[in-house]
């Protein structure tokens, strides 16, 4: 509902600011009911058109959808999702002034204690000067400040800045840190910058930088401004504080984590007690199978696949394993039948069952639980979360040979070596990543960051992705229509993982929708209820394949050509005509499966084209 809010703020704001509040409306002993806000200074809506809005296929009026595109269904979704959790929506607006676009939800309160902020008395009466153009995020800003414990004068831009600081100066109540904007008009940060750094003052501050664009754009022009310090916005009060801390006194509040989401991991340590573990992977989808293997054998355990519960179960039965990933929905049994029947087996029933879903829902935690599983781990798959849930569970086993020889002496607990960044992957050139980047929809970095920066992985899994989901929205839409809803319901939510897992952000958005959709009428979710639902749910499996369509479309050639012109090797002459023949009957027929069939036949139609050879074939 956020994103969706936040969507059309952006859509209709050419200027000026978009802020997101959330409050909290009511609370008692079970739960809180808050109250969600997306303001911005956009085009407005008239208050006559206002009452129509939440309701499926209608905007304010014709111009808007012939202007901005869309259909006003994702307000109608977001109706209807907040009355499902006891809340309900609103809109407050003037044509020409901007809108606030609210909704409310109940909720219920975490048992968890949070540790407090620690308030260290050294940063208390501590001067700082805070400069940003916008005046929400200076405020906000000051706020983090002053709760932290330190004395806050804020200026809207350099000019008045350096006025400031002269003044307080002379006054002997200097600052001890000016946090600086980068983009502001009239005079950017980092002029501002350079400016007070050659003014007379008997106490110079240090300057510290925070920026909402390209960090590294800033280090790089930064050279001679003597920088303490470049925050990314949005920036939290704990990250404030230890750079803080870091620049007055030297040293941070507490050690920063291993690795924070959006960031490359540098190194991988590896304890003595998984070096040739066996672990089980149950996923019915190759992409999915394929980042947790290649993870998970970074790290030297042992590696083992099943597409179903049922083979799971087998495999368990028949050799002994250290953990088990599995996921819940597939195909012939389960994850949480497997789980059961993994339980009642007296050889394997100890062995520790991990969940692995793209459902993070506190109902499917509870599921999982309850059918005898340990642990529950997210889709897409966080190299970090996956590694600590290995630590966690994986028990070096006294009795198992093949790891005696593995785990011993200097070797027991080595670190992995650094990971370097995908440019300097061997056999992929950065004009290729550079081109992955170009891509409309697709977040390379998380794609690469989820498989250790490893670009030929990645690529592989672009190329599965191409081969299996080419025609996902197609296949969603015929189960649908021939009233198979749970088969639908199945695709939408391998679809939703697999564009998870490479970064196909719109994808993965626009399928989680319509599993939802499909959901309807499933563990206790209101069916769809009326003609407008099933036209709503259309429409949403429409603007997904269109997205996944463009999406295929500016992948398919490059890794096709990306093949051809790399590989050689002996050519299958009866395969080759096979799918010649199957190519062209598919293309005479305007089969849009030709697509999957070629992807399929990369590796094939790569050693029977060389690089000199190829320009009829990528013609």
């Amino acid at each position: 509902m956020l994103i969706n809010y936040g969507n059309n703020a952006v859509k209709f704001t050419a200027r000026g600011e978009i802020q997101v509040s959330v409050s909290v409306q009511a609370q008692d002993e079970a739960g809180v009911l808050l109250r969600f806000a997306v303001r911005d200074t956009g085009i407005g809506i008239a208050e006559a058109q206002i009452p129509q809005l939440f309701q499926s296929f209608r905007q304010a009026d014709s111009s808007t959808s012939r202007q901005y595109g869309g259909t006003g269904l994702g307000l109608a979704i977001a109706r209807r999702l907040s009355a499902l959790m006891g809340g309900e929506v609103g809109v407050q607006s003037r044509l020409g002034e901007g809108s606030t676009f609210w909704f409310t939800a109940r909720l219920g309160r975490s048992q968890r204690v949070t540790a407090a902020l620690e308030h260290p008395m050294a940063m208390r009466g501590r001067r700082v000067l805070v400069v940003d153009d916008n005046d929400s995020a200076r405020q906000a800003l000051c706020d983090m400040l002053q709760q932290i414990g330190f004395e806050v004068e804020s200026a809207a831009g350099g000019d008045q800045a350096l006025h400031w600081a002269q003044q307080a100066d002379a006054e002997g109540r200097p600052f001890d840190v000016v946090l600086m904007d980068w983009q502001m008009p009239d005079m950017d940060g980092l002029e501002a910058g350079r400016r007070l750094r050659v003014l007379p003052l008997r106490h110079a501050p240090k300057l510290m930088m925070i920026t909402g664009f390209g960090r590294e754009e800033l280090l790089d022009r930064a050279e001679g401004t003597d920088l303490a310090a470049v925050l990314s916005k949005p920036v939290t009060p704990s990250v404030l504080l230890d750079h803080l801390m870091t620049t007055l006194q030297g040293r941070p509040l507490a050690a920063p984590p291993e690795e924070t989401e959006g960031e490359w991991p540098t190194a991988v340590g590896v304890d003595a007690g998984w070096l040739g573990a066996r672990v089980l992977v149950v996923d019915d989808n190759e992409v999915n199978l394929q980042v947790a293997q290649e993870l998970l054998q970074e790290v030297g355990l042992a590696v083992s696949t099943a597409v179903d519960g049922a083979r799971a179960v087998e495999m368990v039965r028949g050799e002994p394993f250290d953990l088990v990933f599995m996921d819940m929905q597939m195909p012939v049994m389960d994850g949480l039948d497997a789980t059961r029947a993994i339980r009642k087996l007296p050889e394997a029933g100890h062995v520790p069952i991990v969940a692995m879903t793209a459902n993070a829902m506190e109902a499917d935690r509870e599921r999982c639980l309850q059918a005898g599983m340990n642990d529950f781990l997210s889709k897409p798959l966080e190299p970090s979360r996956l590694f600590a849930v290995v630590r966690q569970w994986v028990r070096r086993a006294a009795t198992a040979p093949d790891r005696s020889a593995v785990a011993t002496g200097a070797d027991a607990a080595r670190p992995m070596p650094a990971l370097p960044g995908p440019s300097s992957r061997p056999g992929v050139g950065g004009d290729e990543v550079a081109f992955w980047r170009s891509v409309d929809g697709l977040d390379v970095e998380a794609g690469l960051r989820r498989v250790l920066g490893k670009a030929e992985v990645y690529r592989k899994l672009l190329g599965r992705f191409l081969a299996d989901h080419a025609q996902a929205a197609e296949r969603i839409r015929s189960a649908w229509q021939a009233g198979r809803r749970e088969l639908a319901h199945r695709e939408a939510h391998s679809l939703k993982g697999v564009a998870a897992n490479i970064g196909a952000v719109r994808v993965q958005q626009l399928a989680a929708e319509v599993e939802a959709w499909l959901a309807a009428g499933r563990d206790g979710v209101p069916a769809l209820a009326d003609r407008d639902d099933e036209m709503a749910l259309k429409v949403l499996i429409d603007r997904l394949q269109a997205v996944l369509g463009t999406l295929v479309q500016s992948l398919q050639p490059a890794l096709l050509r990306r093949a051809v012109s790399t590989t050689a090797g002996p050519v299958d002459r009866d395969a080759l005509r096979a799918l010649g023949a199957r190519l062209t009957q598919l293309l005479a027929e305007g089969d849009p499966s030709a697509l999957e069939a070629a992807a399929r036949g990369a590796e094939l139609l790569s050693c029977a084209f060389t690089a000199e050879e190829d320009q009829t074939f990528k013609a």
